[in-house]
């Protein structure tokens, strides 16, 4: 059950980084296009 709820929050805390990367890569490309 531990491993279960480890591995849940485990995947939110690395989905909300992606996002963020995404959103940190959007806004140079955004920046290097002007």
């Amino acid at each position: 059950m531990i491993s279960g709820t480890v591995r849940k929050i485990a995947l939110g805390a690395a989905r909300v980084i992606l996002m963020m990367d995404v959103d940190h890569v959007q806004h140079l490309l955004e920046r290097q296009k002007r």
